[in-house]
């Protein structure tokens, strides 16, 4: 059976790496703002769900993959409604805790403080309740060459401006194409439930905006540490969402990229 892919959110910074990737499957993808001249490109506002259906309808697709920005609890809940006999993996993020204690396994409990996380653990919900074929990957950070994070670090420092980033804040971020070669995997293997993704490494803002200007040649000593607790907005944030990925590495036959081994 031809296996067809439908990448919503297929223009992004993940997405558009899945679709890269994706070449043993029949793939489509959509995209918002910034238009794509491509036959297998849709454009898609998840608000309108006659869109949704008619690209559905025109795809048929037998995998789903979810990893467009979008917080609408209850038109989220229309698109899951349309989706039948499809696998449906959707990209849910470590925000979905409230980082008091870290390293937390797939069986943690959701706490969510911000609104980001707290979309997220609603949608998660949302599948577990209407779904039996599903993939829910919880992610620490994405990083690597043209993401956000780091762009903005090359930025500041070759503008010889002073970064001031949290020391005291602990994730351990995955890199993107290792990322992309999860998720393929998991589809391939036919996962079923949630597993968390990250790599092995933990760093804290602070200690990997010196790991970008290394791999620049910048100047680290523009990298000024300070504590999230000095922080107005403390209560927002969570310190240590780092994820045990003990059940990662038991399904994948490949080592992790070291966040010091990226291109930025």
């Amino acid at each position: 059976m031809t296996k067809r892919i439908l990448i919503l959110g297929g223009s992004g910074f993940l997405g558009s790496e899945l679709v890269r990737a994706s070449k043993g499957f029949e793939t489509y993808f959509t995209y918002n703002s910034s238009l794509i001249k491509n036959r297998n490109a849709f454009s898609l506002d998840l608000n309108n769900i006659d869109n949704f259906k008619s690209i559905l309808k025109k795809t048929t697709p037998n995998i789903i993959v979810f990893c467009a920005r979008f917080e609408d609890s209850e038109k989220f809940k229309q698109i899951i409604s349309l989706i039948k006999n499809v696998k449906f993996v959707f990209m849910s993020s470590d925000a979905v805790f409230d980082g008091k204690k870290g390293n937390y396994s797939e069986k943690g409990t959701p706490n969510p403080l911000t609104t980001y996380g707290i979309k997220k653990k609603e949608f998660e919900d949302i599948i577990k309740k209407e779904l039996d074929d599903y993939i829910i990957i919880r992610s620490s950070y994405i990083l690597g060459k043209g993401e956000k994070r780091s762009a903005e670090i090359i930025h500041a420092l070759k503008s010889n401006e002073k970064l001031r980033r949290f020391n005291d804040m602990y994730r351990n971020p995955i890199y993107v194409k290792d990322l992309v070669k999860i998720i393929l995997n998991l589809i391939e293997n036919n996962f079923r439930g949630i597993i968390n993704t990250g790599g092995e490494v933990i760093i804290t803002p602070f200690s990997f905006a010196k790991i970008v200007a290394n791999s620049k040649n910048l100047d680290k000593k523009l990298i000024i540490p300070v504590s999230y607790r000095d922080f107005e907005n403390k209560s927002l944030i969570s310190p240590d969402t780092t994820l045990d990925i003990t059940k990662l590495k038991s399904v994948i036959n490949f080592k992790l990229k070291r966040i010091d081994e990226i291109n930025f």
